[in-house]
């Protein structure tokens, strides 16, 4: 996944927390539907991971020798950790 930014409001409260992102994948492995799955419970962070799956580059899916459509469920923590 690309780099997820640490908003500078977020670093000055101390805010961290974990935002799943459910994303769809066009055949070729570009995203195409990006949605909060579940909330990290501050929506600064939340935004922040929507935009780091959205900007994301992805593996396509391949069934049967051929290129599909998938959705993929990505955890994002942020700050991002090592």
């Amino acid at each position: 996944m690309g780099a997820v930014d640490y908003p500078d409001i977020a670093r000055q409260q101390g805010a961290v927390g974990t935002a799943w992102v459910d994303v769809g994948l066009d055949a070729l492995g570009k995203p195409y539907s990006v949605k909060l799955w579940r909330s990290s419970g501050n929506a600064t962070l939340d935004q922040s991971a929507l935009r780091a799956a959205r900007r994301s580059r992805y593996a396509f899916a391949i069934n049967a020798c051929s290129a599909v459509p998938s959705h993929y469920l990505l955890r994002v923590n942020i700050p991002p950790t090592e």
